[in-house]
Order: C-alpha cells, then structure tokens, then sequence
C-alpha cells in the first residue's frame, strides 16, 4: 500500500509492509531527499499508516530551521516553528523565540479548514505571525 502526503510543502508518499503481524514503512521524498524507515507497533494498517505520517512530520519539523519574523510595529525580531495536523480543524502549535527573554508556546486551530499544501502551511504561518504583531488576541 501507498499513501501520498504533504506538509510543510513537502510531498512524500508512505509504503507499508507486514510481516509477522508487525509493520514496516518507508517514507519516499518527491523532492529527491533521501527515505526514512521505521516500524509501526500498530496492529492494523490503518493505524500503522497514521504513525507513519506522524513520524514523517517530526522529521520535518526537526529539519526545519526556525522562521524569522521582524515585528512590524516595532521591528523587535522573532523566531518561530511551527507544527500542525492537517484536516477540516486544522490545529496548530509555534513554540516563538523572543531574544534574550525566552520562548512561549502558543496554539489554534483553523475551524472549517479547506486549505491543504502550501495554501494551508501558509495560513497557519499567517496565524503565527498575527500573534506576534499582536500577542494579547
């Protein structure tokens, strides 16, 4: 079985085996980048398949380096990661970098979501940034 993917704008597709009643996946790159593998202790394919994303997108967001933003209003600069799950209530968590005073986490969750790919990594970027220009809401 195969299953496409997206996040973060990247595309990859997910192969699973079984064997033994246990699941093996593969994670293959359409931007060329070398596959990742691992093992899904699930018992069904349906749940293995979901760890198997799952993992992919940790991968992800440990490659990724971290966004920087300059505030607009007082031009303070931020840096900020981002995770997400996509879905119809996308729901979304940025850990945000403040130089010299730390991190905060914050969250949301995009109700009624249509989005998907880079249209709908943008929007959740464009709902981070809006809590930086205003973080009290």
């Amino acid at each position: 079985m195969a299953q496409s993917h997206e996040y973060k704008g990247t595309e990859f597709t997910i192969q699973l085996s079984e064997r033994n009643e246990r699941w093996s996946w593969a994670a293959l790159f359409a931007d060329g980048r070398a596959g990742q593998g691992g093992e899904s202790f699930g018992r069904t394919e349906t749940v293995a398949a979901a760890e198997a994303v799952e993992a992919v997108r940790e991968i992800l967001d440990k490659a990724e380096k971290p966004i920087d933003y300059v505030r607009k209003t007082d031009g303070k600069r931020f840096a900020y990661r981002v995770r997400y799950v996509p879905g119809t209530s996308t729901e979304w968590v940025a850990t945000v970098t403040i130089p010299g005073q730390g991190e905060l986490e914050t969250r949301g969750a995009l109700a009624n979501n249509t989005l998907a790919g880079a249209a709908l990594y943008l929007a959740v970027r464009g709902r981070v940034e809006a809590f930086i220009e205003n973080p009290r809401g």
